[in-house]
């Protein structure tokens, strides 16, 4: 197996209306046996970038490394890199071992052998009872574990995957993650996956890449992630619900008290670090919040418009003098319905630079110490 080491990619596709930019000067590296995702809203890039690596798109510039040996110029077939597309190509005409050792064939293995090695895969991806079946008496999850029984069979220097089980069902795809990463520590293999699903990248990487507009905005563990956000941007697009964002004022430039614009509410936010901007964006999580029904409101907060149950989990959708806002509590611990008052306390909060979206700063869960509050 082998790194993959991307520098300054550079894409562009012509048109029209002149050059359009889809990779946007990347520059990353993936460790040998690491599982990364690249995650990101549809356009943002994340598959031209995958295809460049795989050469299956020529980069306008930069470099792109395996294992220490430059294959930018190389074509795909010399790379010896297995691509999982998003739609799962399997020849109807074959039986599960035939497409499984197709590459095989590719490089005049015997029958015999390509039968062994095919059966020693479906083993470990759990469908070594299914040889000898079409693909069309499979179900979608079994199909998926063929295109990616074919991908391991050859020993590839890493595994590309496209959106794999973007047509999979919900109950389906938690199924497949689960087996993905039980099929990665096997074969020990090095591995870049493609998705705009937030919780699959949260669930998969070892790191993840999140993209938006050609460029990466943040390249770290999920919880790196998902509780240091670098910008706006990733704090929006991870997590869900989503986060909630209100405009503000710092009251000094340590940024320990913010009054949310076009409101009286002073909200201590647990930050202390200097050189915070006057005008920011409040962040808080819904799920770093206290949520309590109150007679008379005196601060942030206001009248419960929708509750949505999720499991043992209430979400609350919350209208407030600046907008909505919204709050997860548990149901049995926080009763709370639909046209009540409430009032919100902020566990953790995160300030960004309101010009630019950059993370100014933000803050641990209320209680813990001084010295564990980041700045970002």
């Amino acid at each position: 197996m082998s790194d993959i080491q991307v520098d300054t990619l550079r894409k562009e596709f012509s048109s029209d209306g002149g050059p359009i930019v889809a990779v946007n000067d990347v520059s990353f590296t993936v460790e040998d046996g690491e599982f990364v995702c690249i995650v990101g809203p549809s356009g943002c890039g994340k598959t031209t970038l995958l295809r460049c690596i795989a050469g299956l798109e020529r980069p306008t510039s930069g470099s792109i490394t395996l294992a220490g040996e430059e294959v930018t110029d190389i074509p795909p077939q010399n790379r010896n890199l297995a691509f999982v597309f998003q739609d799962i190509t399997l020849y109807p005409h074959m039986k599960v071992w035939e497409n499984i050792s197709y590459p095989l064939k590719l490089d005049g293995v015997d029958a015999d052998t390509r039968y062994e090695r095919a059966q020693e895969v479906a083993d470990t991806i759990q469908i070594g009872e299914l040889l000898d079946m079409y693909p069309g008496d499979l179900s979608g999850g079994q199909q998926q574990r063929v295109a990616i029984g074919r991908s391991i069979i050859r020993s590839p220097r890493a595994y590309l995957l496209d959106e794999p089980m973007s047509d999979l069902d919900a109950k389906l795809k938690k199924e497949m993650r689960v087996e993905l990463q039980r099929i990665q520590q096997q074969v020990g293999g090095t591995m870049v996956y493609v998705t705009h699903d937030q919780e699959e990248a949260m669930t998969l990487s070892d790191r993840m890449i999140v993209m938006d507009d050609g460029e990466i905005q943040q390249f770290g563990s999920p919880q790196q992630v998902y509780h240091e956000p670098n910008n706006v941007f990733v704090a929006q697009f991870i997590g869900s619900p989503e986060i909630n964002l209100l405009s503000a004022t710092c009251r000094d430039d340590t940024g320990g008290t913010v009054t949310v614009d076009d409101t009286g509410w002073n909200i201590e936010t647990g930050i202390a670090s200097q050189g915070v901007p006057e005008n920011v964006t409040f962040g808080f999580r819904p799920r770093h919040t206290n949520v309590e029904p109150v007679e008379d409101l005196d601060g942030l907060g206001g009248e419960v418009a929708l509750v949505e149950a999720v499991g043992d989990e209430n979400i609350l959708y919350i209208d407030t003098e600046v907008g909505e806002i919204r709050a997860v509590v548990d149901i049995e611990r926080t009763p709370i319905e639909e046209g009540d008052t409430v009032a919100v306390d902020v566990e953790r909060s995160y300030l960004f630079d309101g010009a630019t979206g950059t993370t100014v700063a933000h803050s641990t869960r209320r209680g813990d110490q001084p010295d564990d509050q980041v700045e970002a």
